[in-house]
Formats: C-alpha cells, structure tokens, sequence
C-alpha cells in the first residue's frame, strides 16, 4: 500500500514581550491543523536567536517592545534568516505611522494587535490571522532600503484642474498585501504629468491618512486620502479611506470621487471591484486598471469590467509581488492583459496622456 506524504505544518515564530499576548496569539494560531507555533520569544534579540536556530516559516512580530522594538528587529531577523513577519498594531495614527515603518523595513502584512473588544469577535480575527499567515508562507520578502526622512523633491509645476468626463482618462489601481512598499516603488518613480491615479489600499481606517501623507512627503505631486467630492485632476494620487468604499461619479460634466460607507464586498471596503466597476462604468475606455500584490479575489471583477467596456487592464508580475494572489487570480481569469515589474507599470503610467 502506497502512503501518501504527510504534507508539513507551517512553522510559527511568535514574538511578544507580553506573555499574555504570546498566548492568546499561539492559541489563536494552533487552532489550525494546518499550523504549528515552533517557538516564542519575548524581544527582539531573542526573536533573532530562535529565528536563525528554528528557521520558521512566519513570524508573527510585536511592533511595540521594550529595548529593541519591531521596527529595529526586522531588518536584523532578516539578515539571519528570510522568512516572512506579520506584525502586530495598534489601530492608533501612531500605531500606524509605526507599522509603515516596519511595512518598508520588510514585513510583509499586518494584523491589529487583539483587544478585549477584538475578543468577542475572536472567530474573525482567528481567521483573518490564519488566511494570512496560510498566504505569505513560502514567500520571500522583497527587501527594500529605508527611507530617508527627506523632504520631497520640488513640485514642478505642470496642469492641472479637473478634466471633463468626456475627456478624461484615469488610472484605477487596487492593492492588498504587500502593497505600502510597492506603492512607494511605482509613486516614487513617477514624475508629472500623468493621468488622475485612484487607488484602493487594503487597509483600516487609521492607517490610510498617514500612508497618504507618508508618500505625499516622499513624491513631487500631490498624493492624498480622498474626500466625499475630490475631482479627479492630472498628477494627483487619491488614497480610498480605510473602511469606507470609493467610485466615480460626474458633476457639471466633471469627474469626481464619491467616498461612502456601504457593506464590505468581495471581502473588503474599500473594495477593488467597486472603484474600478464604477470607473468602466462612467469612462468605458478611458480606464487603465492596473491589480498589484495581494491575497484574495477582489479586482478580478473589476478588471474584467473595465476590459469590457474597452479600457486597458494590466497586472504586477509574480517576480516583484510579495504576494502573487490578486494578480494572478485576474491573469488567469483572462481580465489582465499583460504583467508587469514595478518599474515597468510606472513607466506605463507615465506614458498614458492625462
């Protein structure tokens, strides 16, 4: 009788100076038989240590520790050992501004560090904790260099002013996991002018101002969370807010952005599939659709709907995503056209006639 292989759990470091923490989370993760926490730690020198003598397949890492925080310790777990780190936040503008840091030191996603409110809904965050750490397995992280707090290069001055819908051409753009630092790529390497770019981040409320205001300060235009009534205008960046969806809709013959609260679809809000539906909808072929790196199915739909109504669909390539799920569900589906690296998609962008 031939026995077929025992497929191997995926191997979970879990660092956090609070023992209380380190519990609930390895409870959390273990539930899953598919899941095995191969050891803890509760700072940052210590997660370095068992990383290398462990060798994880995930760590699961504590943005605020005492000594050496989350930030610091990324860079050094990785130089000893390439694994993927989702790390815990807090659902603070300063918990934020934190984990955007640790996103461009090379973690590759987070979570919302658990709270007593989180625990009643201890289903929900188990599996949203589980589908990550499921997806990034096997991934190698994308290192990047930090960023220098520099100021931003001087903003040439070039048109602007809203266009009319008849007119218009605009980029659609939809991003999950990974995305912070991939956007940092394609935004930093752009220069005016372009074309109006509205973007969908997966991302919670608190985190999408200060990652807007972190790549305004880095680009020579205007990047910004969008607003309930933005007109779309050449060589802006609109950021869809956390928790709340984002499409298009016209106004004295304008195009504006319209930001509203409904119920999540294709598993998010702000969904992909919602801004680019509407922007195929509105603009038919004017609409350059464009799905980066994350987990998930959401911008399938919308890729195909901007690809009906003639506009232009492409995808980021498997080689440059931190996680090739989203992209690769639309290749496949047919709705992308063609893949792309980071550097290539910002030239494309840049090609486009605003």
């Amino acid at each position: 009788m031939v026995v077929a292989p025992t497929k191997l759990k995926v191997r979970v470091l879990v660092v956090d100076d609070s023992a209380l923490m380190r519990r609930y989370i390895s409870g959390m993760v273990e539930s899953d038989p598919r899941i095995d926490v191969c050891g803890i730690a509760e700072s940052g020198v210590e997660a370095i240590e068992k990383a290398k003598q462990l060798r994880p397949d995930v760590v699961t890492l504590d943005v605020d520790m005492p000594r050496m925080n989350g930030v610091e310790t990324i860079p050094a777990l990785l130089d000893v050992h390439q694994v993927p780190i989702i790390m815990f936040s807090s659902l603070t503008s300063k918990g934020a501004k934190t984990t955007l840091q640790a996103l461009e030191a090379g973690a590759i996603d987070f979570m919302p560090k658990p709270t007593i409110r989180m625990a009643r809904d201890v289903q929900l965050v188990r599996e949203e904790l589980v589908g990550k750490i499921l997806a990034v397995s096997g991934t190698k992280p994308i290192r990047r260099a930090r960023v220098a707090s520099t100021p931003a290069p001087t903003r040439p001055t070039a048109p602007s002013g809203s266009v009319q819908a008849s007119q218009q051409l605009v980029v659609t753009l939809g991003i999950s996991t990974g995305g912070p630092p991939a956007l940092h790529d394609v935004l930093g390497a752009l220069r005016p002018p372009f074309p109006p770019i509205a973007i969908v981040q997966h991302m919670p409320p608190a985190f999408t101002g200060p990652f807007a205001q972190r790549l305004d300060s880095m680009c020579p235009f205007t990047v910004k969370e969008a607003e309930d009534g933005d007109p779309l205008e050449p060589n802006k960046v609109y950021i869809a807010p956390g928790g709340r969806h984002m499409e298009m809709k016209t106004f004295a013959r304008k195009t504006l952005l319209r930001v509203f609260d409904a119920d999540p679809v294709s598993g998010h809000r702000p969904s992909v599939d919602v801004l680019f539906r509407s922007a195929a909808e509105l603009l038919t072929r004017r609409v350059v659709g464009i799905i980066m790196t994350g987990m998930g199915h959401d911008g399938v739909e919308g890729c195909q709907a901007v690809l009906d109504k003639g506009g232009k669909t492409y995808g980021q390539d498997q080689a440059s995503s931190a996680v090739y799920g989203m992209n690769k569900l639309a290749f496949k589906a047919g709705a992308v056209q063609e893949q792309f690296s980071l550097d290539q998609l910002a030239q494309i962008i840049m090609g486009l006639r605003p």
